[in-house]
C-alpha cells in the first residue's frame, strides 16, 4: 500500500500517457478502465482509480499493449482513502 501526494484522479489526468484498457474476467469483459503503466518496487503494474472492477486473474487488454493476466493488486490512499488499485502482472 502506497501513500499518494495528490488524489487519484488528479495523479491520473497528469499523465499523456494514460490510455484505456479493457478487463475480462472468465472471458467476460467485466468493463474498461482509464489507467496508466507504471512500476514499483512490486513490479510492473497498470494503476487505476479505485472502484474500478480488477482482481487476481483478470486478462486486461489494451490496442497498444499485449494482454497480461493480473498476478496481484494493492491499493494506493491519499487522506486514508483509497484512491488508485494497481494491478500488477
Amino acid at each position: 500500500m502506497g501513500v499518494l501526494p495528490i488524489p487519484g484522479k488528479i495523479y491520473l489526468n497528469d499523465f499523456p500517457d494514460k490510455a484505456i484498457y479493457t478487463v475480462k474476467r472468465n472471458d467476460t469483459i467485466i468493463g474498461e478502465f482509464n489507467g496508466l503503466t507504471n512500476d514499483d518496487e512490486g513490479g510492473c503494474h497498470i494503476a487505476f482509480l479505485y472502484g474500478s472492477d480488477i482482481q487476481i486473474g483478470d486478462i486486461i487488454t489494451a490496442a497498444h499493449f499485449s494482454p497480461i493476466t493480473v498476478v496481484s493488486t494493492s491499493i494506493d490512499t491519499y487522506n486514508g482513502k483509497p484512491e488508485i488499485i494497481k494491478a500488477y502482472y
